[in-house]
C-alpha cells in the first residue's frame, strides 16, 4: 500500500491504535516517526473536536515545531492528556511574579511613598487576549507571553507617563496595540509587545475613566460619563467617529467620578457610575440609544 494512503488512514486513528500501528512492521514504524503531515494531521482534528484547544494551535511553541515530526508528536501526546490530567487534578498552578520580573534592566520599583498615596499596591488590573496577559504593577504594564510563561516587555512609567498626563486605563485594540487612557484626555497608541508609542488623539480634556475595544472600534469614557467611540484606520491611527449627541448622559449620572467602568459588544454598551448602569443599545452602524436606567 503506498506510503499516502497509509498516511491517510493513520490519521483517522487514535492515539492507541497509531500506537498499535506503529508495531506491526518496521516499515509502518518509520512511516509513522517520520511524517510531518501524520502528527499535524492528528493534532489539527484534536483541536477541531476540541473546539477550546484551538487557540493551541496558535501558540508560538507550536508554530515552532512545524517540521520537527519528533515534536510534534511529543506535542500531540501532551494535547491528548490535558483534559485527562485536569479530571484528575494532575497539573501544577504556575505563579507569575510580577512584582520581582525584570526585562532588558526595567522592573517594579517600589517606594513607601506610593504604597502610601496610592490604593493599588501590586496587580491592579489586567487583560488576557489569546496567549498574551497585559498587567498594570505600580505604575508599570508588563506584557507576558503565556505560551511560555515569560515576561515579553516592561513599560515603566516614564514611558507610560508625562508630567501631569498619568495612565489610567489601558485595552488591547486589534492584537497588535495598546491604547491607553490619561488623566488630561489623551488616548496613546502603542505596538504591543515592543511597547513603542505610534500616536495619541483626544476629544477634551477630560479626564479618561475606562477604554474597551471590540474588533478595531475602541470606546473610551470620561469622569463625566461621556462616550467617545473611536476607529483604527489602516494607518494605524485613530479616528472619532462618534456622531454628535449619540450618547446622552442623564443629568443624574453626569457628576464627576474617577471609577467610572465600560463595556460594550457590537450589540450594547454598558458604562457605570457608582452603582448605577447606563445600558445602549445598537439601532444603526454605532448609531446607539439609551434603553434604561437601572441602580444596583
Amino acid at each position: 500500500m503506498p506510503s499516502e494512503i497509509l498516511i491517510l488512514v493513520f490519521s483517522n486513528l487514535d492515539l492507541d491504535s497509531v500506537d498499535n500501528a506503529r508495531k506491526t512492521c518496521k516499515k509502518w514504524n518509520s512511516l509513522i516517526k517520520t511524517s510531518v503531515h501524520l502528527w499535524k494531521s492528528l493534532i489539527n482534528s484534536y483541536c477541531a473536536f476540541n473546539k477550546p484547544k484551538q487557540e493551541i494551535l496558535k501558540m508560538q511553541m507550536y508554530r515552532n515545531i512545524q517540521k520537527a515530526p519528533d515534536k510534534l508528536e511529543q506535542f500531540y501526546r501532551k494535547l491528548v492528556k490535558i483534559e485527562e490530567n485536569f479530571l484528575s487534578n494532575n497539573y501544577r498552578v504556575r505563579t507569575l511574579n510580577c512584582l520581582e520580573v525584570e526585562f532588558e534592566g526595567k522592573k517594579v520599583v517600589r517606594s513607601s511613598e506610593w504604597e502610601q498615596n496610592h490604593n493599588y499596591k501590586g496587580v491592579y488590573d489586567m487583560i488576557l487576549d489569546k496567549n498574551r496577559l497585559v498587567a498594570s504593577v505600580y505604575d508599570t504594564i508588563q506584557v507576558w507571553d503565556m505560551s511560555c510563561y515569560q515576561v515579553a516587555n516592561i513599560l515603566p512609567s516614564k514611558v507610560l507617563d508625562e508630567p501631569h498626563c498619568a495612565t489610567t486605563c489601558f485595552t488591547l485594540l486589534d492584537e497588535r496595540f495598546m491604547i491607553c487612557g490619561t488623566q488630561n484626555g489623551f488616548l496613546k497608541l502603542y505596538e504591543i509587545p515592543s511597547g513603542k508609542f505610534l500616536t495619541q488623539v483626544k476629544k477634551n480634556s477630560n479626564y479618561i475613566s475606562d477604554v474597551n475595544a471590540s474588533g478595531n472600534i475602541l470606546a473610551s469614557l470620561d469622569w463625566y460619563g461621556d462616550i467617545t467611540l473611536w476607529k483604527l484606520t489602516s494607518a494605524n491611527k485613530l479616528q472619532n467617529i462618534t456622531e454628535e449627541d449619540k450618547f446622552q448622559v442623564p443629568l443624574l449620572l453626569a457628576g464627576r467620578e474617577n471609577e467610572r467602568l465600560l463595556d460594550f459588544t457590537p450589540q450594547f454598551l454598558v458604562s457605570t457610575f457608582k452603582c448605577h448602569l447606563t445600558c445602549y443599545r445598537e439601532i444603526h452602524d454605532f448609531c446607539l440609544v439609551k434603553v434604561k436606567l437601572c441602580q444596583t
